[in-house]
């Protein structure tokens, strides 16, 4: 999956830059934004791939593993929007950004654009912050952050992040999560009979 992921970067930004006809520093200057993107791509194989091969040990059936894994994909991409479209006031109180997968995926990748040194534009800021609630958005009142914007010297405004969870704690915990599904897995496949 690392391999397949890297050439399926790889050959999309190839593709897009041959469409356009970019030179070859800017395809050079778009490999560096396929760092972060590559290496949270990374994390996300190791966690979502340690869960499904935790899954195929503990349990044959391939139907319950594949329902698990639309689950999983369902979870992260709708259920966080649905909790802070529906009950907006109760998604801080109750802490519901805590089993909100795609709230802590999107922070982790956030970090990795950040450190990298890339800063998000409003525009991929808002999008994130509507599907998976890293940033204020429009689910919510923007209007002092848009007054504090200063159109006539070209200057855009930028959301700041909800701040519900420091990111380095989200990486940590999915860290520690693969790590024990991994020593899980090697534990109770010692134990099992290899049948021919």
């Amino acid at each position: 999956m690392a391999i397949l992921q890297f050439f399926s970067l790889l050959l999309s930004l190839a593709t897009i830059c041959g469409l356009f006809g970019v030179s070859t520093p800017v395809f050079t200057a778009g490999m560096k934004f396929l760092v972060p993107i590559y290496l949270f791509a990374l994390l996300l194989i190791a966690s979502v791939g340690m869960i499904m091969g935790f899954l195929s040990i503990v349990n044959k059936r391939i139907v319950v593993n594949v329902l698990v894994l639309m689950l999983v994909i369902v979870v992260i991409y709708f259920v966080g929007i649905i909790f802070r479209v529906a009950i907006p006031n109760y998604y801080a109180t109750w802490r519901l950004y805590l089993i909100d997968l795609g709230y802590n995926f999107s922070l982790m990748f956030v970090i990795f654009l950040n450190f990298f040194g890339f800063q998000p534009t409003p525009f991929f800021q808002q999008n994130f912050g509507m599907f998976f609630g890293t940033y204020v958005s429009m689910f919510t009142d923007v209007s002092e952050f848009l007054g504090a914007a200063d159109p006539e010297n070209g200057l855009t405004f930028m959301l700041p992040e909800t701040g519900y969870i420091n990111p380095i704690v989200t990486i940590i915990v999915l860290v520690v999560i693969t790590a024990v599904l991994f020593i899980l897995g090697l534990i109770i496949l010692e134990r099992k009979d290899v049948s021919p």
